[in-house]
């Protein structure tokens, strides 16, 4: 990713609409609030062991939107655990939800400054 993806990326707000989740016709349309997704996220990983603070968002078209997930970490995280978890555990719920195994993902992992 080049320095100017990255700097749209920070700068966005090319938030996507209501998602169409995948299924069935017979049983009609499934629509889904990105915020409904990104607050279940944050929830979720403000959870984990080890994270100070969480942010998220969905952007881009809603037939292809990517998502963004801002943690930050206590200084005394284990950061490959915690990414780890991260992977299997929050970012498999999210494209799972969304039925989109190759959902795009943003990933900006920091630790925090503070003291504890």
């Amino acid at each position: 990713m080049c320095s100017s993806d990255l700097l749209i990326l920070l700068v966005s707000t090319d938030r996507a609409g209501d998602i169409t989740l995948p299924g069935s016709k017979d049983h009609g349309t499934t629509t889904l609030p990105p915020a409904a997704l990104t607050g279940a996220l944050a929830g979720e990983v403000g959870n984990y062991h080890g994270v100070d603070s969480v942010r998220s968002r969905i952007i881009g078209d809603a037939a292809s939107p990517q998502l963004v997930l801002n943690v930050t970490a206590t200084p005394a995280a284990d950061l490959p655990a915690l990414h780890q978890r991260l992977e299997s555990e929050a970012l498999a719920h999210a494209r799972q939800a969304l039925g989109k195994q190759d959902l795009p993902v943003q990933l900006d992992l920091d630790v925090s400054r503070r003291r504890p």
